[in-house]
């Protein structure tokens, strides 16, 4: 872009501050996709005069090649994030056939101007104090052992614990029942019972089945104690709610499955505004029903009300009735009640991580550019600067790191959680995910299936299993653990997309183009338009591969570079040279971009070095992915973009090599299975 990096304007009841980044609202944030806020630059920088849409699109996407539709896009974003009304253009003027007008008056304030400001484009945030670096390597040390013994205690089965020889008691905690006028008030009976959920979870003595097993049982009228053998538990907490205007009446059971006899009950009749007190309450009689009492700062902290409003804890629990759904349009909607919680009480912590997580799965799950990813870690910063012992907001921040190829982050923020809530599936999740990015994939095996005890219900812990078999180049394990994912979860996209993989690497690509058929019938989001793109590829269909790449409207991002690269390879092949070498060139400068170089870039320099002929180089980058973890024998042997290194004795020597090394992690890991 060619805007000026000391630029600060003003419109309206706006400011932007180029060099920071930063769009303010009466001095509070609005949140801007990195191309909006370049188009936004663009359009005030030339105000009031017309910018024609070539010159938007050649300054915001310089050297990319993309389609009108992503300026549409953009501009769209920015009128709803100005709050221009449709037909009500007063910031943003269509210039039919031509272009964009910005409309407002814009003041740019000078350096003299600036130094003066007196920080007005500063939003403040409460930070932690620092510590000693002894200090933070003591507590380091502490908190990898703890998270040791957490992560690699033997799996006990059921039948063990209730004897009493682990010391754990099993628990779940089942959606309360509804029993107010109201139907839509399922949300906060749902709510209520999740926060049970959740305190009870951070207390070590117990394990506690995850909420999406838990709550798959809903509406099924099922006897409990058939659902506990479902579950694996030992006990389970039912209730019902019963919510008219101001008053609240609660009811509560702690069944044993084993003989249905009842341990514990209670009914609190109370004011709404009594909530987190009941919530407290239940969870501290069940584990002292249970001798599984909290410590004193475990109940100190459990008793910390997290907000100070009723009405912002209503609108959180509907944003995250809406968030849990696995729709594009549902995240949204949830964004917007997080962000209505916050404007009622802006020291929500719970809000800002409901918030941060809707804001990774804008980028992770529905193909926005990446910059949400760092929004995502900014509001989770946020979450703990308010509450520093808050395990959600550490499992979601470890989600946006590891989204941002910053592992060691991502790792640290999981230990962190998984200490202050032992029975964290998303912690451990995350967790496998960093064994099996840096090759560990038997540890990674182990932590997954300790994932599937917390959840045996939950469809993405029979995925990731699925995704590890993969790696260990155990195809009928992954296939069979896909499949079971997709029984509990029909339209759960990730298993579908392993399937099709699988397929194209058994060489049956009719089946894997059936299975991204299903995958872009359920979702047709950029990254499953891109598998339909794959399949074509490998099927040597270049001209269909092309088009469906194009269909996808690619972000740039290095999370998004194979799948250019693979574009860029149909292109070569269909003799487009020029384009596929714009889209090479590129790719190599986002990669060097990026802060540490991850495993799948480093296999990403290898192929676009293979792709120009650059073989010493291409094997040069592709030891350095396998020595950074990289163990996907599968994908290097099956991957078009290696072609010219395929039938060399060279290639073929480091795949055997791989290939050994892989049937010796199978060994390992089943042996494991038969000693447990």
């Amino acid at each position: 872009m060619s805007n000026n990096g000391t630029a600060l304007y003003e419109f309206s009841d706006f400011r932007l501050d180029v060099p920071e980044r930063l769009l303010l609202r009466k001095g509070k944030r609005v949140s801007l996709s990195e191309k909006a806020f370049q188009t936004l630059c663009v359009l005030v920088e030339q105000a009031p005069h017309l910018v024609t849409k070539n010159d938007l699109m050649s300054k915001v996407w310089p050297d990319t090649i993309v389609e009108e539709n992503n300026l549409d896009k953009s501009v769209s974003a920015l009128r709803q994030a100005l709050g221009d009304r449709k037909g009500k253009a007063r910031f943003i003027e269509t210039v039919r056939g031509h272009g964009y007008r910005f409309v407002p008056k814009v003041r740019c304030i000078n350096s003299e101007e600036r130094s003066t400001d007196n920080g007005k484009s500063q939003i403040d945030f409460p930070v932690q104090k620092n510590h000693t670096r002894n200090t933070v390597l003591v507590a380091s040390v502490f908190l990898i052992l703890v998270v040791a013994a957490i992560l690699f205690a033997p799996l006990k089965r059921e039948s063990q614990q209730n004897t009493g020889t682990s010391g754990i008691q099993s628990v779940a905690v089942m959606p309360f029942v509804n029993l107010s006028n109201d139907n839509d008030q399922d949300y906060f009976a749902d709510g209520l019972a999740e926060d049970i959920l959740n305190a009870l979870a951070k207390n070590p003595k117990l394990r506690v089945v995850t909420r999406n097993s838990a709550f798959g049982f809903k509406g099924t009228n099922e006897d409990l104690s058939a659902i506990g053998k479902k579950l694996d538990v030992a006990n389970i907490l039912s209730g019902s709610v019963r919510k008219d205007a101001r008053q609240l009446r609660i009811t509560a059971k702690l069944v044993r499955v084993a003989d249905g006899s009842q341990v514990w009950s209670e009914t609190y009749d109370r004011e709404v505004k009594d909530v987190f007190e009941i919530q407290s309450d239940v969870a501290t009689q069940i584990a002292t029903a249970l001798q599984a009492k909290f410590s004193p700062s475990q109940k100190k902290r459990m008793e910390k009300n997290p907000t100070v409003s009723i009405t912002a804890y209503d609108y959180y629990l509907k944003g995250r009735e809406y968030y849990i759904r696995r729709h594009k349009e549902d995240n949204e909607r949830s964004i917007q009640l997080f962000q209505k919680a916050l404007e009622v009480d802006p020291n929500f912590a719970l809000a800002y991580t409901g918030l941060a997580d809707a804001y990774h799965k804008r980028s992770y799950l529905f193909g926005l550019p990446e910059s949400w990813l760092d929004e995502s870690i900014k509001a989770c910063q946020k979450a703990i600067a308010i509450d520093p012992d808050l395990p959600e907001a550490y499992e979601v921040l470890s989600k946006g790191y590891e989204s941002k190829r910053n592992i060691a982050k991502s790792v640290e923020a999981a230990q962190k959680a998984l200490v202050l809530n032992p029975n964290s599936s998303n912690a451990m999740g995350m967790y496998s995910l960093y064994l099996t990015e840096t090759g560990k994939l038997v540890e990674a095996l182990e932590l997954a299936k300790k994932v599937v005890a917390l959840s045996p219900t939950d469809s993405w812990s029979y995925y990731n299993l699925g995704s590890i078999y993969m790696e260990l180049n155990d195809l009928t394990q992954a296939k069979s653990w896909s499949k079971r994912s997709l029984e509990l979860q029909p339209d759960f996209t990730f298993p579908v997309y392993l399937l099709a993989m699988i397929s194209l690497i058994q060489g049956n690509v009719a089946e894997a183009r059936d299975f991204a058929g299903k995958v872009v019938a359920i979702d047709p989001s950029t990254l499953n338009l891109a598998l339909v793109g794959r399949v074509e590829l490998y099927a040597g269909n270049y001209d269909k591969a092309e088009e469906q790449y194009r269909k996808a409207h690619l972000p740039m991002g290095a999370k998004w570079i194979r799948h250019w690269m693979q574009y860029s390879f149909a292109l070569l092949k269909m003799g487009r040279i020029e384009d596929a070498t714009k889209i090479l060139e590129r790719s190599k400068k986002t990669i060097h971009e990026v802060e540490i170089l991850s495993r799948s870039d480093l296999y990403n320099l290898a192929a676009i070095s293979a792709m120009e002929g650059n073989k010493p180089e291409a094997y040069l980058w592709l030891q350095k992915s396998i020595d950074a973890g990289n163990l996907c024998y599968h994908t290097m042997i099956n991957d078009p973009l290696f072609e010219t290194l395929h039938d060399e004795t060279r290639f073929r020597e480091m795949m055997k090599k791989l290939e050994n090394r892989l049937a010796e992690m199978r060994k390992s890991a089943a042996s494991k299975i038969v000693s447990d």
